[in-house]
């Protein structure tokens, strides 16, 4: 079947076509099959959260190797006396030391070695050991305020989270030790994008003896955005009196 096929079934999906009028409509040659409908669905969602979840995946990875230099220091620093002498810090990384932390995984390990023996390596203008786990305080000092300092949103301009929560009392008719009164309460999360940014529009308005009418109509991105919000409005009204 040809791609127009594949376009109509999605659209009478959307619209609330049931199962049986799929199957009338893909017999007089006008849609897929159901079967393929579906497939084609499934294919077309595999990968519709991957921008959200590679918004996530940064925020969490930032933060967790944060915590994890954080636990390093605070665990391994030494508690120094008022007249003790002030001596640099060396900080032991190999994993067996670390591995028992609560901040440990093997991801956020591997990205944080990796970054600091990079670093070590600029700053020294020469290449180092590839096995080295030792690190000066100041070297994992310099690493927290390169993850502070990222450039990591914590709010997505082009998806927003919403959540919502149901309670429900459901009180049995007669109770008893088996069958009591219960207290439901169901939370959803998702994250849904965004049909308008919510950054301001900083132009200036025009003046009105200024302005000219070809100005006021919708341009070709505001005409292709109707057609595609029109077509499923449009098929709906089909599905539901035709």
């Amino acid at each position: 079947m040809s791609a127009v096929a594949y376009r109509i079934s999605s659209l009478l999906v959307h619209s609330g076509a049931t199962h049986q009028d799929i199957i009338r409509l893909n017999k007089l040659g006008v849609c897929m099959c159901p079967k393929s409908t579906v497939e084609m669905q499934r294919k077309m969602g595999r990968h519709f959260d991957a921008k959200v979840l590679q918004w996530k995946s940064s925020i969490e990875d930032t933060r967790n190797c944060l915590q994890f230099l954080n636990e390093v220091i605070e665990k391994q620093k030494p508690v120094l006396e008022d007249d003790s002498m002030d001596l640099e810090s060396v900080f032991d990384m190999r994993e067996e030391i670390v591995k028992k932390y609560q901040s440990y995984h093997p991801n956020v390990y591997n990205k944080v070695v990796d970054s600091l023996r990079v670093n070590e390596e600029n700053e020294h203008n020469m290449a180092l050991c590839s096995t080295r786990q030792n690190f000066s305080e100041e070297a994992l000092r310099y690493e927290i305020s390169v993850l502070e300092n990222e450039n990591v949103p914590l709010y997505n301009l082009f998806h927003g989270i919403v959540g919502d929560n149901v309670d429900m009392e459901i009180a049995a008719r007669i109770e008893r030790k088996e069958r009591g009164n219960q207290s439901l309460h169901w939370t959803h999360q998702c994250a849904v994008l965004d049909r308008a940014s919510p950054v301001g529009d900083n132009r200036k308005q025009p003046r009105s003896d200024m302005t000219q009418l070809i100005d006021l109509l919708p341009h070709s991105q505001v005409q292709e955005n109707l057609i595609s919000t029109m077509a499923v409005l449009v098929s709906r009204v089909v599905t539901k009196y035709l």
